[in-house]
């Protein structure tokens, strides 16, 4: 496997900012080229395997760091992230409520962009954890943890406008410079060793509210959901059970599918008596979370700027694989041929 993205030239130790400023846009356009982050990075994983897409990535990052000879090269990588520069993942970010809402939907979105890393928050007491598994040998890597998490405690504070409270940080590898430089970055303590790589924090941060976006694909995110809902409401009644577990539904979906016993609690019933009043209304838990996924993916499918990976993180699938399946059953045909025959018909 190769890129064709071109090298900037080497630099000295003392490498000027510019000329780490370059390594770094090299870097990023060299994952757009392998794919990273889209469709065509699932395909590559696919023809290849995770495992050698994973080495990809690492070998393309482990270059770009030993051109700027910076043993801290995976901060100065997060330090570069914008909301701006990360396109549909900012939205996805974005179109949560609170910031547990953002972690869980980029969780979500990285599962389905690269299978071989894993982001899990944990709450425990009043401390919650965003604990990174890798699923690779190729990923265990200095520069893949601190690029990872350095970017979620960067994002978590352009999302919400507050740092993470009382964090402290935790990496399995031994600090590959003085830890101060990692201590300066995070603005906290910084453990090495460790029996995983993580960030701990005050559960406080978790309740922070999303900052709102005026991008106008972050608008048309919304409006699409908005009239998903309603028509989904519309073409089922309104009656007063099934209207709740709709709103429900799509205030919660985004950040994965959530059970009947979940909804159930939400409104302060039984599984049981929720089951029996849906029934009562003509309808049932999985028709009305069917119905409204086939809405949204419809509406979705008619964004030619949305993969299909992207719709399914919208959905809150877990698994490309999965939202395919089931979008094939609600229509009979796959996604990708939905969209063909909507967007010819509409050319």
């Amino acid at each position: 496997m190769t890129h064709t993205t071109e090298h900037p030239g080497s630099v000295s130790n003392n490498g000027t900012t510019s000329a780490m400023l370059s390594t770094i846009a090299w870097l990023h356009q060299a994952f757009q080229q392998a794919g990273l982050g889209a469709t065509r990075g699932n395909e590559w994983a696919r023809q290849y395997g995770d495992d050698a897409f994973a080495a990809h990535i690492t070998g393309l990052s482990q270059s770009a760091a030993s051109n700027c000879a910076d043993p801290c090269f995976g901060l100065r990588f997060a330090e570069t992230l914008t909301l701006d520069r990360l396109g549909d993942l900012a939205n996805t970010l974005r179109s949560g409520a609170t910031l547990t809402n953002a972690i869980l939907a980029g969780s979500r979105y990285l599962q389905l962009q690269h299978p071989r890393i894993d982001l899990e928050l944990h709450i425990h007491g009043m401390q919650a954890a965003v604990v990174m598994r890798c699923g690779s040998p190729h990923l265990d890597h200095p520069i893949v943890s601190q690029a990872v998490l350095g970017a979620v405690a960067r994002l978590a504070k352009m999302l919400t406008g507050h740092p993470l409270a009382d964090l402290h940080v935790q990496f399995r590898h031994y600090p590959t410079a003085d830890a101060g430089q990692y201590e300066r970055f995070f603005g906290a303590p910084v453990a090495f060793a460790q029996p995983y790589d993580a960030l701990v924090f005050s559960t406080a941060s978790l309740e922070h509210r999303v900052l709102s976006s005026e991008s106008p694909r972050s608008s048309a995110h919304n409006q699409t959901w908005a009239e998903a809902l309603e028509m989904t409401k519309q073409s089922l009644g309104t009656a007063e059970v099934t209207r709740r577990v709709l709103d429900l539904l799509a205030s919660t979906l985004r950040d994965g599918e959530p059970t009947s016993t979940e909804v159930a609690e939400a409104l302060g019933m039984h599984p049981k008596t929720l089951s029996r009043r849906l029934r009562a209304e003509g309808t049932g838990y999985q028709r009305l979370l069917n119905q409204l996924r086939q809405r949204l993916a419809e509406r979705y499918l008619m964004q030619p700027d949305l993969t299909v990976s992207q719709v399914a993180t919208r959905l809150g699938y877990s698994e490309n694989s999965t939202f395919c399946r089931a979008f094939k059953r609600w229509t009979g045909h796959p996604p990708q041929a939905f969209r063909r025959h909507v967007l010819i018909a509409r050319a």
